[in-house]
């Protein structure tokens, strides 16, 4: 879980095989790369969970949200292979909406209402 705080606007969560990066506000350029502006009521939030080692189920609100190869690994980048946003009904998934390639370049962005979004991944 990553939660927004004053002057904390970029957060890692590590799972078996990949490194969330979970960025709050808008991504600025800085010396050290990009890092998140913040939220002005710092709102922003998001629940990353591991469901194979691969696959990952994703609420957020205010937050955009990337993943990469866990440090140390011999590999470095990651994409997304698919990104489904979509809800629980009686306990099942129930995809809404396949995410386009150039809606998740960047990451996924999750707006101020949340969301939530299915993604599965490749390291390379």
């Amino acid at each position: 879980m990553a939660v927004e705080e004053d002057q904390i606007t970029d957060l890692r969560l590590t799972f078996s095989q990949f490194e969330s990066v979970v960025t709050f506000g808008t991504p600025r350029p800085s010396y050290g790369g990009l890092f998140g502006s913040g939220n002005k009521n710092r709102t922003g939030r998001a629940m990353v969970a591991e469901l194979g080692p691969d696959e990952f189920l994703i609420c957020g609100f205010d937050a955009l949200i990337n993943f990469r190869p866990n440090r140390g690994s011999e590999l470095r980048k990651a994409q997304f292979l698919s990104a489904e946003e979509g809800e629980f009904v009686d306990g099942k998934w129930q995809s809404r909406r396949l995410i386009n390639g150039d809606e998740t370049f960047f990451g996924i962005s999750f707006p101020s209402e949340g969301k939530w979004v299915k993604v599965k991944l490749k390291a390379y």
